[in-house]
């Protein structure tokens, strides 16, 4: 296993009830998308996911995903996409790649 990025995502259920998934409770594909600080596409991959089961109104959940990291260090904006919704924007947030990192560094905020 090569060197991987923890990325958390945060979910969070701004409606007025509760939020259930569907399906069962087990890690599910999903892909990720990177993009740099030009907006280009510097990268997808195939991850898996254990996303959230069920989340009470105003109620926020953190997910971490196993990524491989980037070919290059910089700020990149990470989207999660839910290949069951059409590949449709689950979560992203902006990250910061540090030059060097050990085996599971977690992916900083810019």
């Amino acid at each position: 296993e090569g060197r991987g990025l923890v990325v958390p995502f945060v979910f969070s259920n701004p409606g007025p009830g509760t939020f259930r998934s569907p399906g069962p409770l087990r890690p599910r594909p999903a892909k990720l998308r990177w993009q740099n600080d030009a907006d280009a596409i510097a990268g997808t991959e195939e991850v898996r996911v254990l996303w959230p089961v069920a989340l009470g109104r105003n109620e926020m959940m953190r997910v971490d995903v196993i990524a491989s990291r980037p070919p290059r260090p910089g700020i990149y904006r990470v989207e999660l996409l839910d290949p069951a919704a059409g590949e449709r924007v689950a979560a992203s947030r902006a990250v910061i790649v540090p030059e060097a990192a050990p085996d599971r560094e977690e992916a900083r905020a810019p």
